[in-house]
């Protein structure tokens, strides 16, 4: 239990100062926005330049109004502010269709292996176009040799009990993993000494713009027999407690070549490849999370 103890303490998320709500809006696209409990004229503005405005009268409850959001290229984002009667509201990301400038040239330099046994990711590559080598075996992962490993949404670690091993090795040795949504008990396993382990409910540090997400996963740390797991289940509570992202970076030296190698890890506890038709955020998210893991 003191094991425990120390492990929460040491590792939990630090708390973030209260910020102006974010809202997502796709470039390009006229969009309903909701406002309430308030009336007067509303503007969207883009540091001096007002982009559309409006008025609203919301006192008695919500009022919608339409707000046409400018297009964008491929690749680009703007983040503008929506006021109310001259007062800072909420703040607007907008952000193109596509977050990829360019597909080929950012997929070679970002190469993805895909283990996904249930089928539940290879489909959203495909549509989306996202170059990937297909993984159907434990002998293809360990045979990877650079490049990012991803490990597909609902992926059982209690059922595939050497699969974590795998994982924790690869990211030990400079890799980079990713492991969307899993299910089941997954030992943290550590041969080689770990530089630091995030524990958070808002990933800032993956993507600082990202809103609270409302559906999360309730996971613990526990320690038993000796070993320390996370443990999770899928929870539809939008006040789930616990975190939603563990992050785990690895730093090692050669001592004979004095080289630097960084691997990393992270477990999103939270579906986004399932979400991806109807959030545009997740697709800017598999962006961000890719650099942020690759960033040495």
């Amino acid at each position: 239990m003191k094991r425990l103890l120390f492990l929460i303490v040491l590792f939990c998320s630090p708390s973030f100062a209260d910020e102006l709500s974010v809202n997502w809006f796709e470039a390009g696209k006229e969009t309903d926005i909701h406002f309430h409990g308030l009336s007067g004229r509303w503007e969207l503005r883009y540091e001096h330049r007002t982009l559309d405005s409006g008025t609203i009268d919301a006192r008695s409850g919500m009022a919608t109004s339409k707000v046409k959001i400018p297009p964008l290229k491929p690749g680009l984002q703007m983040r503008a502010t929506f006021f109310i009667n001259g007062t800072p509201n909420s703040e607007a990301l907008i952000v193109s269709p596509d977050p990829f400038e360019d597909r080929k040239a950012w997929f070679d330099k970002h190469p993805i292996a895909l283990y996904d046994p249930m089928e539940t990711t290879i489909d959203v590559f495909e549509q989306e176009e996202i170059p990937f080598k297909r993984l159907r075996s434990f002998a293809d992962i360990e045979a990877v040799e650079k490049g990012i490993v991803i490990i597909g949404e609902a992926v059982d670690f209690d059922r595939e009990n050497k699969l974590a091993e795998l994982l924790f090795e690869y990211a030990a040795n400079g890799g980079f993993v990713f492991v969307a949504a899993p299910r089941g008990s997954i030992p943290l396993h550590f041969t080689k000494p770990i530089d630091t382990l995030l524990m958070t409910k808002n990933p800032k540090h993956l993507f600082p713009d990202l809103p609270l997400r409302g559906k999360e996963y309730t996971w613990d740390l526990l320690a038993s027999n000796n070993q320390v797991v996370i443990v999770g289940e899928f929870d539809e509570r939008p006040d789930a407690d616990g975190p939603t992202v563990v992050d785990i970076c690895f730093k090692n030296t050669d001592i004979h070549s004095r080289n630097t190698t960084s691997g990393r890890i992270v477990f999103d506890l939270v579906p986004i490849f399932r979400t991806w038709d109807s959030r545009i955020e997740s697709r800017w998210y598999f962006k961000s999370l890719i650099e942020t893991l690759t960033n040495k």
